[in-house]
């Protein structure tokens, strides 16, 4: 490793890190964030940072972990910067510094084998053949070969061991928190995610995502290890989302697939292992039939009543602790059964701490069935327990965790007051690089004809900027009726397809495609706003139809909101509000990423304008110049042509 042990000397002009890699530009902004990343590390103190784009938040951060003796993880929001933290940024840094740090990637159970669920679904498919000749030969082929390999490689990350696996087959090969046996497991000892687990403790830089990160906390209470207390640093990178995460991954969850799952599986072992239980099958059939109406008759979260879906909860516990009871009787006889009585155990047990929660609890739809779950209301708790069991150095950074300038809210949702506060420079120039463009357009953007006026002033900024442009959403719906309208113009565009759609490409390769179109344009939403790196290449232009306030019609939202109300807490300026902010900060933050960049950001939104909040918005972003006529950005246009 190299002698020079100061970060800002490794990252300063003539340093060993510039001499070496031509594409690198030392930058002031850089030098000074990786000084004080340093000096928390050293003192074992936390940190915020926000770092805007152009700063070079990721080596600011990284060149101190590696060259610390101390054992760091690395939490992000994204896969896609977990990818490239993982396979280029630590291994380019390593080679550049000398250094050979042990690094594991650490990813979600979904991305791993399940060895029991495997083997009990291809047994399962068999069964079918066997019984009735009527079975999904293609599936069970596919399962035995995956089993085969599994054997063969004793590789367990799917991605690696069957990236040609079909989507539909995934949980009928993996586990979730709600039907996993943890250490009662029959095939713990040779379960992939926790080798890789295992193999993360072993590690001297783990890189996460936030997801893990409080899984780990979970984990922990299941007693199956943890990363954190051997930690000596812990950076939350893209820290603006770690609230979204904390509170999807620490509440609790139960999925009706789970229930459904347990019910088939009882209900073949009875028929097979105890025919002559009937009245074990009667009251399973009634429970089975109880499920399936559950899915036409959940409880309305509009407005949210929290007894009514306790009062389902409650219904569903009755059943299957009887269930539970009948096992019970037969657990002798096969110890299938016993694993059934154990899966039924586990379920009893998360819905009786899903009632006595004190968040919110409610059951919600979903398009195939229903979810039982819980929400923190606040995450300040949960952060204050992470410091506890891990009293080491934290470093949250982001490009956006302030708002009109101030980190307050970020450090009070997270209960951070006392933590020191850090802006690092940029060396961006937007009132050089970047011009604001705010249409006049005379139409309430929730109307449906807001779309007709947005490609009007949309189809000028395309002429103008003549390169790469990014048109950020806030709907599915938005897109697809500005992508109808620009095709019968003539507009040939890549578009971020739902989910749902079967024509859908990920997001590498539609990057890839506006890489390799030098006036491609792309609509987006999602991921786009944020995560997806777009550094590779310039933008002339990124464009925003509206401001980015979460939809007040999700249920989700609206608990939130209610919640907040009744203690007394306007949900519009400190939840709603805020939060969209960050958004558009994110969504602003696609166009500059170097300092030769140029380009126009247009938001369409004439609320910027009209109302009073739009002065907050205004606030949180980067001075530059504005503009109100298509004249003034091809003015613009023309002065970068001349540079």
């Amino acid at each position: 490793m190299t002698d020079v042990k100061s970060s800002d000397e490794l990252l300063a002009a003539g340093g060993p890190i510039d001499r070496q890699w031509p594409e690198f530009v030392a930058r002031e902004g850089q030098q000074q964030m990786a000084i004080r990343v340093q000096q928390s590390i050293d003192d074992q103190v936390s940190l915020l940072v926000e770092a805007p784009s152009g700063s070079g938040k990721t080596l600011a951060y990284l060149v101190p972990i590696v060259m610390t003796a101390q054992r760091a993880i690395i939490s992000t929001a994204s896969r896609y910067l977990q990818s490239q933290l993982f396979k280029h940024d630590l291994p380019l840094i390593q080679g550049l510094l000398g250094s050979h740090r042990k690094v594991a990637l650490l990813q979600g159970r979904s991305n791993y084998l399940c060895p029991y669920y495997l083997d009990k679904n291809t047994l399962r498919l068999r069964s079918e053949q066997e019984s009735s000749g009527g079975y999904d030969r293609q599936s069970y082929q596919q399962l035995t070969r995956l089993s085969q390999r599994f054997r063969n490689t004793g590789i367990g990350e799917l991605s690696l061991l069957a990236p040609e696996l079909a989507p539909g087959l995934l949980p009928h090969v993996t586990s979730s928190r709600d039907d996993c046996l943890s250490t009662q497991c029959p095939d713990f000892s040779r379960c992939p995610l926790m080798a890789a687990r295992q193999q993360a403790e072993g590690a001297d830089i783990v890189i996460v995502n936030h997801s893990l990160l409080f899984s780990d906390q979970v984990m922990r209470k299941e007693q199956l290890g943890s990363l954190l207390p051997s930690a000596g640093v812990v950076v939350v990178d893209e820290a603006h989302r770690i609230s979204d995460f904390a509170q999807t991954i620490v509440g609790l969850r139960l999925s009706s697939g789970t229930l459904k799952s347990l019910c088939r599986d009882v209900s073949r072992a009875i028929q097979v292992g105890a025919p002559e239980q009937r009245l074990i099958l009667s009251r399973l059939e009634k429970l089975q039939s109880g499920l399936s109406k559950l899915d036409a008759h959940i409880p309305s979260a509009k407005p949210y009543h929290r007894q009514q879906h306790v009062d389902v909860i409650n219904q569903l516990s009755i059943a299957l602790r009887q269930l539970r009871r009948d096992l019970n009787i037969v657990k002798q006889r096969d110890h299938s059964f016993v694993q059934l009585e154990i899966r039924t155990g586990l379920i009893v047990d998360r819905l009786n701490e899903i009632v006595s929660y004190k968040g919110l609890c409610w059951v919600q739809g979903r398009e195939n069935g229903f979810v039982i779950q819980t929400i923190p209301l606040t995450i300040s708790l949960l952060i204050k327990e992470l410091f506890q069991q891990s009293p080491c150095s934290w470093i949250f950074t982001s490009a956006t965790l302030t708002v009109n300038s101030s980190p307050d809210r970020f450090k009070r949702v997270l209960g951070l007051d006392a933590v020191n506060f850090y802006q690092a420079s940029s060396d961006i120039d937007f009132q050089r690089q970047a011009m604001l463009y705010t249409p006049k357009i005379p139409v309430d953007p929730r109307k449906d004809e807001f779309y007709d006026y947005y490609v009007e002033q949309l189809l000028p900024l395309l002429a103008a900027a003549k390169g790469r442009v990014l048109c950020l959403f806030s709907s599915y719906r938005g897109l697809n009726a500005t992508a109808s309208r620009l095709r019968r113009k003539g507009k040939a565009v890549l578009i971020q397809r739902s989910p749902r759609d079967p024509r859908r490409v990920d997001n590498y390769k539609l990057v890839a495609q506006l890489k390799n179109q030098p006036q491609g344009i792309l609509l987006a939403t999602g991921s786009f706003w944020e995560g997806v790196d777009l550094s590779g290449f310039p933008l002339s232009a990124v464009a925003i139809d509206k401001l980015p306030f979460a939809h007040r019609d999700d249920p989700l939202i609206q608990l939130r909101s209610q919640e907040l109300s009744g203690h007394g807490v306007d949900s519009f300026s400190e939840y709603l509000l805020p939060d969209a902010i960050v958004r558009l900060r994110q969504g602003c933050g696609r166009l500059l990423r170097r300092v030769s960049d140029r380009g126009v950001i247009m938001i369409a939104d004439p609320r910027l304008q009209s109302q009073a909040y739009g002065q907050d918005f205004m606030a949180s972003l980067p001075s530059m110049r504005r503009a109100v006529t298509v004249s003034e950005i091809e003015s613009f246009f023309s002065e970068s042509k001349s540079e």
